[in-house]
């Protein structure tokens, strides 16, 4: 076996070869790349520009429309504009209900009888799978580019859209119009003025939201005339339009705009994070993750800084979706196109409490592709499919989404009367990805986590390499888990599950398949003990550090101690971690491992001649220098030969 390491400071080094065991059917390796990949990813596909949502259900009755925005939600109701967005956490509070600040901006004497609709339709859908009741979701939901208010006000127009400088809305007076009429009332503002440059500021918690100076102008002979004018403050939070002289038989057009940028692909008013991204073989981009927001308006409207939102308490009492605290997103994308066209779908997936991870891989059985996602859940209301219901505490959530990202091919739970998901801790982790998935090419997706649970589910006939937790059976002593690996078929039926039969702290990270079939699982261990070792390249724990990563190639067509065809510790005298695994196309496959390491000998001094970066924080050749530093990141290639 040929093994490497790398690092921010790379390394590499060579070991003996292992030997191959015969492998099975042939399939095609489906990947989910790691967070900070999927991080990456998302932050080049900023700028994807404003889309507004009709409400269909998916908010409060009142909503007319709304539009996701950098950290921010807006909500557009009959006479009103909100803008909702959520004060900064406490630490990393995932699981306390979220306080949001709020600010109204209201067209006080605006009609009743206002005609609303969307204008100029995008290609993009948005999709709304909350809830275990598929006649509670919303699915191809149309997302425009602006939205029309006809007769605001008599004679009066409004347009709202997307712009440079962030929300703006037109008000378009016929000629002959009553512009003393147009007033804006300002709610949920702990102060209110206008600066040097005639900007509205409008400050609410910790945020200051800016209406810069209108821009006013009439068409005159095929060109703008600009009109002077701006703000004027009345009492009650109350603001005129002021206005210079103008022609009163043209059109006026009064043109602000509030400083609310979208700069991101997601957006809303809650916190967001990409764990994961997966490219097609069109090169369309599809992200996976958490936000803290789907829909969430104000429980009470009249009651702004600090409110509590419906989403955040898992009350359908405002919002119709009863979307928990969390919940998963996917997203697919086009980067051949630009701005709000490039989004193909947008679909959130959850119930009523916390919904995590969100890792993705392709499912190529189907043209365009279907998407598995891996989850992990605390909502009894999940969506599911095939009549699964809960077990624990948390289980893993293991879901297939059809093409056009509106419909689950299936879904449903998978786990223990335990915890699972909890990345080494043996507890729940409020930030844990729920492990790795990939998929083959004939649609099977392959899973890998840890769990505290004794009866995680096995097919009719256990077919493991290990079927019993721990290698015992019996329940261990926090913080301690065991990993494990399974296989779905194409419809979500359990065809394979193994325990790894680990006595330590498990996090299980990763998993790829390779051509024949056979899968890849990086991940680390706080102890040797019970550790599956076989044809191991390393066989003793690295050192004293907390823990030792760990790699194995599991045959899932084989049954019992056969299905386990390698199992290695990967560390030194520090701590290792393992944190995504891929493999390449040839025969036998060479595994591509990365993680983080505290070790300062992870790569022995009689394999540091093979390495481009022997040394621990350092870019110096060997001989290594004193080491440096805390932990480096390490990539390890490991290559077989046949069996002979």
């Amino acid at each position: 076996m040929v093994l490497s390491a790398a690092a921010a400071l790379f390394l590499l080094w060579q070991t003996p070869k292992l030997p191959r065991r015969t492998a099975a059917r042939p399939k095609t390796a489906s990947l989910a790349l790691s967070t900070l990949a999927a991080r990456s990813v998302a932050q080049r596909l900023a700028n994807l520009g404003w889309a507004f949502e009709p409400n269909v259900g998916q908010t409060a009755a009142k909503v007319k429309f709304l539009a996701r925005a950098n950290d921010a939600t807006v909500f557009l109701t009959d006479d009103s504009v909100y803008v909702s967005w959520e004060r900064p956490a406490r630490g990393n509070q995932w699981h306390e209900a979220a306080t949001r600040d709020l600010l109204r901006v209201e067209f006080a004497g605006a009609s009743r009888s206002t005609k609303r609709a969307g204008d100029i339709l995008l290609p993009g859908k948005t999709n709304y799978l909350i809830g275990r009741d598929p006649r509670e979701w919303h699915t191809d939901v149309p997302r425009y580019s602006a939205v029309k208010y006809g007769g605001l006000y008599p004679g009066v127009d409004a347009r709202f859209y997307g712009g440079a400088q962030g929300l703006e809305y037109d008000l378009t007076a016929a000629r002959g119009s009553d512009l003393q009429q147009v007033l804006l009332r300002v709610g949920g503002a702990d102060g209110l003025h206008i600066d040097r440059q005639g900007n509205l500021v409008m400050r609410a918690g910790a945020r200051e939201l800016t209406m810069r100076r209108p821009y006013i102008y009439q068409q005159e002979g095929g060109a703008r005339r600009n009109v002077a004018g701006g703000y004027r403050l009345l009492s009650g939070g109350e603001v005129a339009f002021e206005v210079g002289k103008y022609r009163a038989d043209l059109p006026l057009v009064i043109d602000p705009s509030i400083s609310i940028a979208y700069t991101t692909f997601l957006g809303g008013n809650g916190a967001e994070k990409g764990n994961s991204v997966a490219v097609d073989s069109t090169g369309k981009i599809y992200v996976g993750g958490t936000t803290t927001d789907v829909t969430s308006f104000p429980e009470t409207p009249s009651t702004f800084s600090g409110t509590t939102f419906c989403s955040d308490i898992g009350t359908t009492a405002c919002n119709s979706t009863g979307a928990g605290a969390s919940n998963l997103f996917v997203a697919k994308i086009d980067p051949s196109q630009t701005g709000a066209a490039s989004l193909i779908y947008l679909t959130f997936i959850g119930g009523s409490a916390d919904d995590q991870g969100g890792m993705v891989a392709l499912d190529n059985s189907a043209s365009p592709p279907n998407l598995a996602i891996l989850g992990w859940t605390t909502s009894t209301n999940f969506p599911t499919t095939l009549g699964s219901v809960p077990t624990g505490t948390i289980n893993l959530t293991i879901s297939k989404l059809n093409a056009a990202g509106n419909t689950l091919v299936y879904s449903e739970y998978y786990g223990g009367s335990g915890v699972e998901a909890t990345q080494g801790t043996g507890a729940i982790v409020a930030n844990s990805t729920g492990g790795g998935i990939a998929t083959d090419s004939s649609g099977d997706a392959f899973v890998t986590s840890d769990t505290t649970s004794i009866d995680l589910r096995q097919p009719a006939s256990p077919n493991g390499f290990q079927t019993l937790f721990e290698g015992t059976g019996t329940a261990s002593t926090a913080p301690n888990n065991d990993g494990f690996f399974a296989e779905f078929n194409s419809s979500g039926s359990l065809v394979y599950s193994t325990y790894f039969g680990i006595s330590a702290q498990v996090g299980s990270t990763s998993v790829a398949i390779d051509a024949s079939g056979n899968a890849y699982v990086a991940g680390f261990a706080s102890s040797p003990t019970t550790f599956p070792f076989m044809d191991a390249f390393q066989t003793t724990y690295g050192g004293t550090g907390a823990f030792n990563g760990f790699v194995m190639e599991i045959n899932p067509a084989a049954s019992g101690a056969t299905s386990l065809v390698y199992g290695s510790l990967l560390g030194g005298n520090g701590s290792d971690q393992a944190f995504a695994i891929a493999v390449d196309t040839a025969s036998p496959a060479n595994a591509y491992v990365t993680g983080t390491t505290s070790s300062t000998n992870f790569v022995p001094s009689s394999l540091q001649p093979n390495s481009f970066q022997p040394c621990f924080a350092s870019p110096s050749p060997a001989p290594c220098p004193s080491p440096s530093g805390t932990t480096n990141a390490f990539l390890a290639v490991i290559a077989q030969t046949a069996s002979t």
